[in-house]
């Protein structure tokens, strides 16, 4: 057998060259697949981001006019239970009131019947301020000082009042000075 010898190198380059020429172009393909890609990507985000801006804007849009509604409706209501409670506190004051226009003082509601006379009327009126007083000297008593607080005879700041059965002589000293002159005396 004899050897057959042929040249490999043209064929080598021209394999070569139609390699090189497959590799560019996938290459390119790739590059352009991945722009191509990359810019449906990049639209796709954009469309997206829109499409979340829309509906978070429509979704506001309902909320505030819910919430409008509700908010609306619930014065409303409120307005009305207002108006009933002092329609309801107007009937019933209106009686007192045409009372007090007419008797210059207002009249006890609950007294079953009307006073006859001008004392029971006055039974009725809320105490003075001198029968405030005249209870007040009836439950605190004023002592006067004794030999046993000679230092307080004649002191302004005596107060000499007994409260649960203990006499206050005054406020700087409650149970008064025993020894002597007071230092805080003053006539």
């Amino acid at each position: 057998m004899t050897p057959i010898t042929r040249d490999w190198e043209p064929i080598a380059r021209e394999v070569e060259a139609t390699l090189d020429a497959v590799i560019t172009t996938m290459g390119e393909s790739v590059e352009s697949t991945v722009t191509q890609v990359d810019q449906w990507l990049t639209d796709s985000a954009r469309e997206l981001e829109q499409t979340a801006l829309d509906l978070q804007e429509q979704v506001e849009t309902h909320l505030a006019e819910q919430w409008g509604i509700e908010v609306d409706r619930l014065c409303q209501e409120v307005d009305g239970a207002i108006e009933q409670w002092a329609s309801e506190v107007n009937d019933w004051l209106a009686p007192l009131w045409a009372d007090w226009a007419e008797t210059g003082f207002p009249v006890n509601p609950f007294t079953p019947e009307e006073p006859e006379s001008e004392g029971d009327r006055a039974a009725l009126a809320p105490p003075t301020l001198n029968q405030y007083d005249a209870l007040y000297d009836q439950l605190n008593p004023k002592v006067p000082p004794v030999d046993r607080h000679a230092a307080c005879v004649g002191c302004r700041h005596y107060h000499g009042r007994v409260y649960n059965g203990t006499l206050l002589i005054c406020g700087m000293y409650p149970f008064g000075w025993t020894e002597g002159a007071c230092p805080d005396w003053e006539a």
